[in-house]
């Protein structure tokens, strides 16, 4: 679950679980009823055979219907983001004769039961993490300039141009004597091109080629398609393998999406539409509900989970305050009969009602 097994997981199974007790927790809010469940489920699939627990999970998720809602919205998360396999645990020393040693028999029956899990988790956790951000890593280290979750940067370029570079965004220069080239590596940056008709910019952003003389547009990667939409001045948009595939010039207000395997898109808005993010404003025209989630993911400190993948194929258009992810990320979902359950700081759901 996002990179971790919740920090607290270990000394809370000790006092609600582990240490015998039957008490019945008392009411808390939604967001700590969420915590809880996630607790429960972790310790109840670590020791399945274990009646007591089970019959102390019964009596927790009887306490109350908020308590069961916490539960079963618990049980569909884990399902959507995959299981943690308990670990093994280690056999006790024997003494010649088949005998435990006294001190194994203690250390084995001492051991809190519900940390078992976190060994092999964590070993597993650091495995996939290490694959799953290798794509990230080398993007930072082959990037002259990036930027963090939340981050925005103004860079000032030796020809007089400037990029404003988006949240979680990253680009390398490849400027020459005869040519100016801008390689956006992930993210969304905002060019405002100084005119040079001997020296064209070109903007590479996957196989997709943006090239301009003098003008300020905006180029954001997503998820499955290149988006690039103007502010003034002319865009020439084609894949990087089909020029011919460019078609008419943008200009003001123009934008164009590029997705793998479809002719190109193309529509027009308003002008100011191309880098309303610079001013924490995002202004979106028939987006996928799956693109916009990417695009608050960069300003959101935290893992969002969408649990309905035919949610995120839905459309919205709107204007969204990017300084409150949180509530941008409501406005997605909740305009395509959507949700959002915030299980804890690191990890958000969205979905289907």
């Amino acid at each position: 679950m996002n990179g971790a097994v919740p920090s607290g997981l270990s000394s809370w199974c000790d006092d609600e679980i582990f240490r015998g007790a039957t008490t019945i927790p008392r009411d808390k809010d939604n967001e700590t009823l969420a915590q809880d469940a996630l607790h429960w489920l972790i310790a109840s699939r670590d020791e399945p055979g274990d009646a007591a627990l089970q019959e102390r999970l019964r009596i927790w998720r009887a306490t109350s219907p908020a308590h069961e809602r916490a539960w079963q919205e618990a049980e569909r998360t884990w399902d959507a983001l995959g299981d943690l396999p308990a670990a093994s645990e280690s056999k006790p020393q024997q003494r010649k004769g088949g005998r435990q040693s006294a001190s194994a028999t203690m250390r084995a029956a001492s051991r809190p039961r519900g940390r078992r899990v976190t060994a092999t988790a964590i070993g597993l956790i650091a495995a996939c993490l290490c694959i799953a951000y290798l794509p990230v890593v080398m993007i930072w280290f082959s990037a002259d300039h990036r930027t963090g979750t939340a981050e925005t940067r103004q860079i000032r370029l030796e020809d007089g141009s400037t990029v404003y570079l988006g949240a979680d965004s990253a680009i390398k220069l490849a400027y020459a004597p005869e040519r100016r080239r801008i390689h956006l590596l992930s993210g969304q940056a905002y060019f405002d091109v100084a005119p040079d008709r001997n020296r064209p910019m070109t903007v590479v952003s996957g196989d997709v080629e943006t090239t301009v003389l003098g003008t300020a547009f905006d180029v954001r990667m997503q998820s499955s398609s290149v988006a690039v939409a103007v502010n003034h001045g002319r865009v020439a948009v084609a894949r990087a393998d089909d020029a011919r595939d460019a078609g008419p010039v943008l200009r003001a207000g123009d934008w164009a999406r590029v997705a793998d395997g479809t002719a190109i898109e193309r529509g027009t808005g308003a002008a100011d539409a191309a880098g309303s993010w610079r001013s924490g404003t995002l202004i979106v025209t028939d987006e996928t509900v799956a693109d916009m989630i990417d695009e608050i993911r960069r300003y959101y400190r935290g893992k969002i989970v969408v649990l309905n993948a035919g949610l995120g194929h839905e459309r919205v258009t709107g204007v969204f305050k990017l300084n409150d992810p949180l509530a941008a990320l409501r406005a997605v979902a909740e305009a395509n009969g959507g949700a959002v359950r915030q299980i804890s700081p690191w990890l958000t759901v969205v979905y289907r009602n």
